[in-house]
């Protein structure tokens, strides 16, 4: 405190009073810009990719039902059911997989194109 006092520019108390009030405008400015968006979730799931991801678990299941009607039927032995009940799995995982890949890809660019006038 000693050190402090002696090396410390002799200020009014008018003048700390103001820099306080700046200050405390300043932080409240930040705190009224950042308080609006407290509520918001930036972590959600893009819109387009929960609806893509929707649409291929019901192909997904579309499928299954159609390998196990075809079971039901008698068209597929109990063998090849299970063979394409995998099949259909993975070939769903699958396209998904490469569809959400080419959808992120395209979300944000890491490469923008120049374009020459």
């Amino acid at each position: 405190k000693v050190f402090l006092a002696k090396h410390q520019s002799p200020r009014s108390d008018q003048t700390k009073d103001k820099d306080r009030g700046r200050h405390n405008a300043q932080r409240s400015v930040a705190c009224s810009s950042t308080s609006s968006s407290i509520g918001t979730n930036t972590m959600s799931i893009p819109a387009p990719i929960a609806t893509g991801t929707f649409l291929y678990l019901i192909l997904g299941c579309a499928l299954l039902g159609l390998v196990f009607a075809s079971r039901l039927t008698g068209r597929l032995s109990k063998d090849n059911a299970e063979i394409a009940n995998v099949v259909v799995i993975i070939s769903t995982i699958s396209t998904w997989l490469f569809w959400l890949c080419a959808w992120m890809h395209q979300w944000h660019p890491l490469i923008k194109p120049i374009y020459e006038e």
